[in-house]
């Protein structure tokens, strides 16, 4: 027997045996690795390659033991294996975040655009936003300075108030609250009336109403207008000292509230 065949002998030997009449074979080469348990049950363990490699690897085992119970075998793309109790994660692209997905593992989330903030969506996953949620509460205090841009609307509820502290103003270029339902307003006389009725559901017990006539035949009579009655929630009601001589006339209001 020449050498070459004593190493195939060999090698049969250690890859095949007999157990209870049933050969269990180990595989070698053929893109795996397979071993048994050694107990003839059938079970293996298989290290295979799922594809064609683009090139050969060499795997370098660690030279010490674990450390610990739930150590992990990391490998880099060199072939180095080494144990860690944790497993590091690559590194980060640059702005990104790690962020765990649907399957509980770690994921690179990019930035978002420039200026956005990072909120929780209704399925609790972070997402980037440029706005504030609607269930997001934020309370003056947390607002100290800063300019609104050109057609940005505050709007405070019903009840609501914006009041300045002590020794604060509040600064209006144009205030505007002029029209049917507000703080004040213009509407025409009728002519012979003796009274007028204005609405402004925002008017309480303590209010002040400022009131003028312009007419441009005012110069021929005198009719002097006053505020006789004053309804929280309702309105008020201007009284003349005399029906109203033409209808040409218009009554100015203002309502300052306490």
């Amino acid at each position: 027997m020449n050498y070459r065949s004593l190493v195939i002998l060999m090698v049969f030997a250690c890859l095949s045996r007999q157990t209870s009449g049933q050969t269990l074979a180990r595989t070698l080469g053929a893109r795996a690795i397979q071993c048994d348990d050694g107990t003839g049950s059938g079970k293996t363990v298989t290290w295979d390659v799922s594809g064609t490699l683009d090139q050969s690897y060499q795997l370098h085992w660690p030279g010490t033991a674990p450390t610990g119970n739930s150590n992990y075998c990391v490998v880099d793309a060199s072939g180095n294996m080494w144990w860690e109790e944790y497993p590091q994660l690559p590194p980060l692209t640059a702005g990104n975040i790690w962020c765990g997905n649907s399957l509980n593992a770690a994921q690179q989330m990019p930035p978002g655009q420039a200026g956005s903030i990072l909120s929780i969506n209704s399925s609790l996953m972070p997402e980037w936003s440029s706005s504030f949620p609607s269930s997001v509460t934020l309370s003056a205090n947390q607002i100290t300075s800063g300019t609104l841009g050109p057609g940005v609307n505050i709007t405070v509820g019903s009840g609501s108030s914006i009041t300045p502290g002590s020794g604060g103003n509040i600064t209006a270029n144009g205030l505007s609250g002029a029209g049917t339902g507000k703080y004040s307003g213009v509407v025409s006389i009728p002519k012979s009336a003796p009274s007028i009725d204005i609405p402004y559901s925002a008017i309480t017990i303590g209010s002040v109403v400022m009131i003028s006539i312009t007419d441009p035949d005012a110069s021929d009579f005198t009719v002097i207008p006053t505020v006789t009655n004053i309804l929280p929630g309702t309105g008020f009601t201007v009284t003349f000292t005399a029906p109203y001589p033409n209808a040409d006339g218009s009554l100015h209001y203002a309502v300052i509230n306490p």
